[in-house]
């Protein structure tokens, strides 16, 4: 019985080795995207100001808030869906696709 003990204590440490390793591995991959990344991803999506488009879409799909007609918001070219800005930057700082319908934005 000391023995069993003896290999699962072990073992969980063992495993919480490698899970501070793996959190340490996330940290790493989240870093800030690169000037050059932003830039690439501008040319997929701009901002303009909601009362310039012509859209029927009345809600942010990632806020879930309604837009106001002054509001900057983010217009992704392939696909023409609209989010607010702050929520659609914070999604793109991490993600090449639409939030909504996964077209491409690199």
């Amino acid at each position: 019985m000391e023995e069993i003990l003896l290999q699962n204590s072990k073992n969980i440490t063992s495993l919480i080795y490698l899970m501070k390793v793996h959190e340490e591995n996330i940290k790493r991959f989240k870093m800030e995207p690169s000037q050059d990344d932003v830039t690439m991803k501008q040319t997929f999506y701009m901002e303009c100001e909601y009362s310039g488009l012509s859209t029927s879409v009345k809600t942010c799909p990632m806020s879930r808030t309604c837009f106001s007609p002054n509001d900057i918001v983010i217009l992704v070219r392939e696909c023409g869906h609209v989010f607010k800005k702050a929520p659609f930057l914070d999604w793109v700082a991490y993600h090449s696709i639409c939030p909504r319908c996964n077209s491409r934005l690199v």
